[in-house]
């Protein structure tokens, strides 16, 4: 099986199958409601994809769910912008979706799209779901989900900053919990108590999307309490 993380970006491959998740397209129609103004983000999601998939000669794509934003239904930037955004997709290679909880209705905006439930699909020892790691069978060595967003805080005297990072639980079978692909979104700190004590802190492995490793997470939640 050979699975290769694209350095810098919140992806990864499994042979020549592009794996993401939480693109959140329709995220800034949210944030217009609150008065926080920003340009349209859909295509630029779309390039970062396009580039991807010419460098790594990728055959299809599967996305991990939250796809788009809004929770209930379809907001008036969704049903506009995602019908193209899966159109211009589908022209260049397979598309595969695993919905996830933001992905409502989403259907309805879908032709000619295999799409999955949130509990996914395994193939090939490799077992794709969106959130809860449910449904793997028992020949599956790597499940691969997103949802979470998983961040490491980096603390200082006077400012608290975060990055996206790759949390890769090494137990039977091995979790790779991706970062969101959209970089405006935020998401749950990887050195917080919540999920510190939510894994198996000794034998979870955090990576920035360079590729750093910055240790167990057991070891960072430690170095973190005595500081």
């Amino acid at each position: 099986m050979n699975i290769k993380f694209i350095p810098n970006e919140p992806a990864l491959m499994v042979g020549r199958t592009l794996v993401l998740g939480d693109l959140h397209l329709g995220y800034e129609y949210d944030l217009a409601k609150s008065g926080i103004l920003i340009p349209n983000q859909t295509e630029r999601a779309l390039s970062r994809i396009k580039n991807i998939v010419a460098d790594y000669n990728v055959k299809r794509v599967i996305l991990l769910g939250d796809v788009k934003h809004e929770v209930k239904g379809l907001s008036i930037q969704e049903y506009k912008d995602l019908p193209n955004f899966f159109d211009k997709l589908s022209e260049i290679l397979e598309v595969i979706l695993v919905k996830g909880n933001h992905d409502g209705k989403i259907e309805d905006l879908l032709h000619g799209i295999k799409v999955y439930g949130a509990h996914g699909f395994s193939e090939r020892g490799v077992h794709y779901c969106h959130g809860n790691v449910i449904g793997f069978k028992k020949t599956d060595k790597v499940v691969i989900t997103s949802h979470i967003h998983p961040i490491i805080k980096f603390y200082s005297d006077s400012s608290i900053m975060y990055e996206r990072c790759w949390a890769i639980i090494e137990k039977e079978p091995r979790q790779i919990i991706l970062p969101a692909f959209n970089d405006l979104v935020g998401g749950m700190a990887v050195n917080s108590d919540e999920f510190v004590n939510s894994v198996d802190a000794e034998r979870t492995k955090i990576y920035l999307l360079d590729g750093t490793l910055l240790g167990y997470l057991s070891e960072i939640a430690r170095a973190q309490h005595e500081a």
